[in-house]
This record gives C-alpha cells, sequence and structure tokens, in this order.
C-alpha cells in the first residue's frame, strides 16, 4: 500500500512565508526503463521562505553544487496566495527569482485565513473559484502576470501549477475532481483572455500521488483538467521515514515503492508531456536504524538516478527546508528535508554525487531551449493522440506513425469528430475491420464501395453495410455459419490473421501446414496456427510478447494495433509527422 502522504497545508506554509494494455510487440517503442537522454532532467529548489528574502539560499547552494563539480540548479519554487497582496509579490517574487539566475515554478494557492484582512472566502475554494466569484481577483492576477513578462518576454518565464495537492483531504481548499477541474480551466482561460502569451507560461498539474484508497475519487486522474489545458504533468510524494509514530505512515519509501507507481500513472494520463515532481523531500530519520539504506545520501542516490532513467522526466523540485509536521511524532522539531545546509555552506554527498550524472543539467532563463523546446507547442492531428512533446524527449506510442500514415492515406478518418479523435486502444469491430480493409485493398484509390444490399441480415441498415457487403464480394470474408456477420463484434487477433493474408493475396490463398509454430500460445492443432505462422513469416507481425514469443490469438485488435498491421500488409507510406 502506498504510504507516502503529503501532509501540507497551503495556508499554513503560505503563512510561514509570509506569502502565498496489452503490450503490443509487433511495433515496440523504448522500453520504459529507457528514456531519451538528449534533454537534461533538472533540479529546483524551495527555501521554506518568500524568495524575496532567500533566494540567496538557492544561489548558494547551486555554488556548492558547482564547486563540487556538480550540476547546479535551474528552478525556484515557490507559493503564492491568489489574494495576499499580488500586487506586489506576484512580480516580487518571479523578479527575484530570474534575476538570480532561475525559472520560477509557482504553486497558486487560494486565499486563506492566516491572511488577515487579504483573506477573501470568494477565492478560498475551489467551489467559489469555479462559480466565478473570484474571477475580478483571478483577472487581476494575470495582470500582475502579464506586466512581469512583457518587461523582458525572452527570459520572463514560469511553470504555474494551479491549487497542489487539492485531492488531498489535508487542504484547506480541497475538493472533489470536477471542482477542481473546473476552477483549473477557469484560470487558464482567464490568462489566455487577458493577453497572457502562450510562449510564457506553462501549466502544471500537480496532486498529491497518493491518496486515501478508501475512498478511490481522490485518486488524481479524476482531477485531470485536459490535454488542452494541461502543459506538465507532476504529484507530490514525499519520505517520512522513522518521524511518523507507526504504521502505516512510518516507512523508509523509496522510488520503487512509493513514487515509480504515480509516475506510471501520470504516463498514463498522457504519454506527450513531460513530467515532474512538484514536491519532494526525505527525512533522514531512518525506519530501521539497522539498514545502512536509510540515509539521505542513499536515497537521494538511488532516487535520482532512476527519475533520470524514467521517459518524459524533466524536473523535480526539493524541499530544502525544515518543515513543522504535526502528524511526525519522533521529529518535533520538524521534518528535516535539507540536503544543503546553508549554515554551514554543506551538503549531503549523495546529492553531488547524484548531480554529476550527465543526465542531469542546468537551463539558465537565457537559455534558448526554453523557447524552443520547452515553451513550445505542439499540434494533435488527433485529440487522443497528441504529438509528444519537444520537453517531454522520449518516444511516442508504438502505434503513433502507423495511425498517420493511415490518416494521411486516406484509410482511415477517425474514430469520432469535434474534436477528430482516433481511440487507439479501443477495440476494432467487424464493421469497422471491413472499412478497413477494403480501404486497404484500393489504396492509393480512393475507393467507395457500391450503394448495395448486403446479404447479411444483421447488417442490413448498419453503418458500414456497404463496406461489409464489398468484403464478402472480393472473397474476404463468408460471414457465420448461419448467414450472419456480426457488425459490432469485436475482432480477435487469430481472425485478423486470416482477414489480412486473404486481403493481401487474394479470396483463393490458403497458407500452407507450418513445420513449426513459433508462437508457444498458439497449439499446432490451433483452428488459426497456419494463418498465425503464415501472417509472422510475411513479417507482418511479431506477436504480443517477445520473450516469451506470444501472439494473443484470443485478445481483440485494438484501432492502435490494427494500423501497424494495415501498414506492414499495404506497405503504406511513411506519415508526415505534423
Amino acid at each position: 500500500m502506498k504510504k507516502w502522504r503529503r501532509v501540507f497545508l497551503f495556508a499554513f506554509f503560505a503563512s510561514a512565508l509570509g506569502l502565498s494494455s496489452l503490450w503490443f510487440h509487433d511495433r515496440q517503442s523504448t522500453p520504459p526503463a529507457q528514456a531519451a537522454t538528449s534533454l537534461p532532467v533538472m533540479l529546483g529548489v524551495y527555501t521554506g521562505h518568500d524568495l524575496q528574502s532567500s533566494i540567496d539560499e538557492i544561489v548558494a547552494m547551486t555554488n556548492w553544487l558547482q564547486r563540487n563539480n556538480a550540476n547546479g540548479i535551474t528552478f525556484a519554487g515557490d507559493f503564492i496566495s491568489l489574494t495576499f497582496h499580488p500586487d506586489w509579490n506576484v512580480p516580487h517574487e518571479l523578479e527575484a527569482i530570474s534575476s538570480h539566475g532561475f525559472v520560477p515554478f509557482v504553486n497558486i494557492g487560494p486565499s486563506a485565513e492566516w491572511e488577515g484582512d487579504q483573506y477573501d472566502p470568494n477565492c478560498a475554494t475551489l467551489t467559489a473559484i469555479a462559480a466565478g466569484q473570484c474571477d475580478a481577483t483571478l483577472q487581476a492576477w494575470a495582470g500582475y502576470f502579464k506586466n512581469w513578462v512583457e518587461e523582458d518576454p525572452n527570459t520572463h518565464r514560469a511553470f504555474l501549477a494551479p491549487y497542489p495537492e487539492a485531492n488531498g483531504d489535508w487542504a484547506s481548499y480541497s475538493s472533489d475532481g470536477p471542482t477542481f477541474i473546473s476552477a483549473y480551466r477557469r484560470l487558464v482561460q482567464i490568462f489566455s483572455d487577458a493577453g497572457v502569451p502562450r510562449a510564457n507560461v506553462r501549466w502544471v498539474f500537480a496532486p498529491n500521488g497518493w491518496s486515501n484508497p478508501e475512498t478511490p475519487e481522490r485518486a488524481f486522474e479524476n482531477y485531470y483538467p485536459g490535454d488542452d489545458v494541461v502543459d506538465v504533468l507532476a504529484f507530490s510524494a514525499y519520505n517520512f521515514g522513522g518521524c511518523p509514530e507507526e504504521s502505516p505512515w512510518r516507512a523508509w519509501d523509496t522510488y520503487d515503492n512509493a513514487i515509480k507507481p504515480y509516475l506510471d500513472r501520470m504516463r498514463a494520463l498522457s504519454y506527450a508531456k513531460p513530467i515532474f515532481l512538484a514536491q519532494t523531500g526525505t527525512v533522514g530519520v531512518p525506519d530501521d536504524p539497522s539498514d545502512p539504506n536509510q540515509n539521505k545520501s542513499q536515497w537521494v542516490r538511488d532516487t535520482f538516478a532512476k527519475l533520470a532513467a524514467y521517459p518524459g522526466f524533466r524536473g523535480l523540485i526539493y524541499f530544502n527546508t525544515v518543515k513543522a509536521e504535526s502528524s511526525l511524532v519522533n521529529c518535533p522539531e520538524g521534518a528535516d528535508y535539507r540536503l544543503y545546509y546553508p549554515d554551514t555552506d554543506s551538503g549531503e554527498p549523495g546529492l553531488i554525487d547524484a548531480m554529476q550524472d550527465d543526465r542531469y543539467g542546468v537551463w539558465t532563463p537565457q537559455d534558448p531551449n526554453w523557447a524552443n523546446i520547452a515553451f513550445t507547442d505542439v499540434t494533435p492531428i488527433f485529440a487522443d493522440m497528441p504529438p509528444v512533446h519537444p520537453f517531454n524527449g522520449s518516444p511516442p506510442p508504438y502505434y503513433y506513425d502507423d495511425v498517420l500514415s493511415l490518416y494521411q492515406s486516406g484509410i482511415t478518418q477517425g474514430c469520432a469528430v469535434d474534436p477528430l479523435r482516433y481511440c487507439p486502444d479501443q477495440a476494432v469491430t467487424r464493421a469497422e475491420m471491413a472499412v478497413f480493409l477494403e480501404r486497404g485493398i484500393h489504396y492509393p484509390e480512393a475507393y467507395e464501395p457500391p450503394d448495395v444490399t448486403t446479404v447479411f441480415p444483421d447488417a442490413q441498415g448498419h453503418w458500414a453495410e456497404r463496406w461489409i457487403e464489398a468484403l464478402r464480394q472480393d472473397g474476404i470474408t463468408t460471414g457465420y455459419p448461419d448467414g450472419t456477420y456480426h457488425p459490432d463484434e469485436a475482432v480477435s487477433r487469430a481472425a485478423m490473421a486470416v482477414f489480412l493474408l486473404r486481403a493481401l493475396k487474394g479470396a483463393d490463398y490458403s497458407p500452407p501446414t507450418p513445420e513449426q509454430i513459433t508462437f508457444q500460445d498458439v497449439p499446432a492443432d490451433y483452428w488459426a496456427a497456419p494463418w498465425i505462422e503464415a501472417l509472422y513469416q510475411e513479417g507482418i507481425t511479431s506477436g504480443c510478447s517477445a520473450d516469451p514469443p506470444l501472439y494473443c490469438p484470443e485478445t481483440a485488435v485494438t484501432r492502435g494495433q490494427m494500423a501497424v498491421f494495415l501498414v506492414r500488409t499495404f506497405q503504406l507510406p511513411p506519415a508526415d509527422s505534423p
């Protein structure tokens, strides 16, 4: 069970600041354990104080790292309230960060009662914000941000994370998913309406990774605002070690059991976007004092190295501070997350080791990579198949190029319009298969079948009736023995082998009896064994698994897999990437 819980109250912290599927082997991508090496992972730091007064701590920390031949710091993490003197704090916090050579990563929080006469109940809950009660304040906040950007648009850029950890019941503004989504999207829209350039803001989805399993509706997937308003996927995760008094919170949580599961879930939300750790930290108090690996340096070495290997992971913002935590009974003076100790200008050797890794790097605000890579926008053809963002840097899904090839060759028009979608994980029906195959058979002709009534009674009046009858007349299908076609039934991988080979080689084709079967899950006496082996020998499939070699004959074919099959079967031209 996940045991990391970020017991973090935005209002309390701001008060202290004085601010605010089946893996388809037929076309595999880079294995999940590997990532592109052309882009760096970049470190950020929170100081625990407002940056107008504490930015020198980050400067000193990056100097200390660089003196030790390690990569320095890129991001300065911050928390700014919507209502606590934003006219002053927005420009001055951002300028303190940028003018010292860092890039802002700002968590935006609703109003809180600690703000005194600045507190505004209309901006204190996500329900109120979603209802428009805080619009004037949001517009003002956007205006202050825009003014700062316009002072130097070539270097004034920021990552903004609205309402962090709103899926956690410890946040004063905690909400349900639909309310969070509405409040998040409202803020993004107000920034757009205010004319804040897209080239200067990246929007971050920053929930807590862990959520109470007894309230599954709190899972962060239920809070995702949508690909069109999220640029970076992020989450919080902390190691409380031996600080809590007892289980389930007392545990030495590591990357493998408390970070990677959330990385995987974030990547499932969108393979295309870069991923950050929006908040993270480790204490030095072990759960098991006899375990020599339960110390800060070893935790950092292990965690940072594995993060650098994860596809699309680009940044982590570390809490370099001592933080009061009421639940950490064994650490009454606070959870000491620090890796660098400003008073002595010294730090954990594990951080030096981790930041000497060539996969880490630094981009200053002047670096052209921000404009050319991180803050660029990409336009998808299919809304549910966005191009991998340049700041992600990892390969697209195995089917991506082949789906584009189908589209550009006129074989598919998607599964839905407004917006145009392809539905790559949806099972292919026998009706859809008829369209795919007939268009592939007649490519490059822009084929339309004759307007005739099909002989299959259960397909008469069906949207694909003409296509199904054309497939029958071409000898690719004879339907079921009872004379029906079952147009809305999913197509198995075994059946697809037959359809593809008949489409490729003609209605009279019959595969030879194979001397041996490549795939371990296809018995020699299986009805489609000759067809599956022939499909393999033609180079159209390499199965659903390489080790052991499997074909998954009874599994339904997805539309993503179908794209790969069709491109190989009909040798369609490669796609021009958008």
